[in-house]
């Protein structure tokens, strides 16, 4: 979404951009199912390094989601703020 939205602000740059978020999303879905199943499989094999593994991949990726979130839509709010497009 970030991508794309910036893509309105950056014309020129539009296919690269939306490109872009397409495939940073995809692979993050990715990752983060990768650790989902990691985590169903430490909890039913009692494996606890896979678990452990596996959960510190899941806060490492949701908190870094929160982080590029938060930080990148205040970004597109300045933007939109002096951009020239109606």
């Amino acid at each position: 979404g970030y991508f794309l939205a910036l893509s309105f602000f950056e014309p020129k740059k539009r296919l690269k951009l939306i490109i872009k978020g397409i495939v940073i999303a995809t692979l993050l879905h990715g990752l983060f199912n990768i650790s989902i199943i990691g985590v169903e499989e430490g909890l039913s094999s009692q494996n606890s390094l896979l678990l452990t593994s596996s959960v510190i991949s899941l806060v490492i990726i949701l908190s870094g989601l929160a982080f590029f979130v938060s930080f990148g839509f205040r970004k597109l709010k300045k933007m939109a703020s002096v951009c020239k497009i109606k």
